[in-house]
């Protein structure tokens, strides 16, 4: 949400990887979760990659700690971890059994 805000409001500036990429990504994630809600085993799949960009920023955890940017710390891990969380649910459970249907053409 807070990208979004970034984007829609202060138009990419100064923060984040500006409008128009900003904007693609948004775009990008929120179609691979409509997907992923309508049972596409690819969507699932492009899931993983999210949770790959997101531990991107992970070794700049320990500098922002240092210099007390507590709120951006936590903000970076706590993306990371709902992230991993939500994917590991997804192939795990009653969710490994969704996707074993055929909802793929």
């Amino acid at each position: 949400m807070a990208l979004f805000v970034n984007h829609a409001i202060f138009r990419g500036t100064e923060v984040g990887p500006g409008l128009a990429s900003g904007a693609v990504s948004l775009v990008v994630y929120g179609a691979v979760l409509v997907g992923v809600g309508r049972g596409s085993r690819y969507c699932r799949n492009l899931t993983l990659g999210f949770v790959m960009l997101s531990a991107l920023p992970l070794p700049l955890l320990i500098r922002l700690i240092a210099e007390r940017s507590a709120w951006t710390a936590g903000y970076i891990a706590a993306v990371f971890v709902l992230r991993t969380t939500g994917v590991i649910l997804l192939f795990t459970g009653d969710a490994k059994q969704w996707f074993l249907w055929d909802r793929d053409t």
